[in-house]
């Protein structure tokens, strides 16, 4: 009989720690910054492979047109496009520059803002702002003003 109530309190405590944790990691997105970092470059790949086209709007001018990202653009926008995972979760409290939105066929994949040159928000699935790599800040920066994006607005 002593042995049984051993097993019930480990299964007991098992459990308590399980759903601890299953709790911590769903209201905390970046509790487990491995397997997020994991999920957020699998969202950049299938996004890459997908996207036909890329929109980028700005979010604060109407007089400025959109510009439109295909082909060969797409690759390089998203091989500067290194983000990483934050050690915690932030937002900025502005809904950002520019909208970018990728497209298929015309259809919206996906839309993300760009903050200040640093972040971007609005992945699928992704919960906080997300960093733009320090190495590529300026050359994707620098790669959006080649293709007439005005970042001055």
């Amino acid at each position: 009989m002593p042995i049984r109530k051993h097993i019930v309190k480990i299964l007991a405590w098992t459990l308590f720690l399980a759903l601890i944790f299953a709790c911590f990691y769903f209201v905390h997105p970046t509790a487990n910054v491995f397997f997020a970092e994991l999920s957020l470059q699998r969202k950049l790949r299938t996004l890459a492979s997908q996207s036909d086209a890329i929109v980028i709007h700005y979010n604060f001018s109407r007089e400025l047109p959109d510009i439109i990202l295909s082909g060969d653009d797409i690759k390089e926008f998203f091989s500067l496009l290194k983000l990483q995972m934050p050690p915690y979760t932030f937002h900025c409290l502005c809904i950002g520059e520019l909208q970018i939105t990728f497209r298929k066929a015309g259809k919206d994949l996906a839309s993300i803002s760009y903050h200040h040159g640093k972040s971007v928000r609005g992945l699928p699935g992704i919960k906080t702002s997300v960093y733009i790599a320090q190495a590529n800040r300026d050359r994707l920066r620098d790669f959006l003003i080649k293709k007439q994006v005005d970042l001055k607005h």
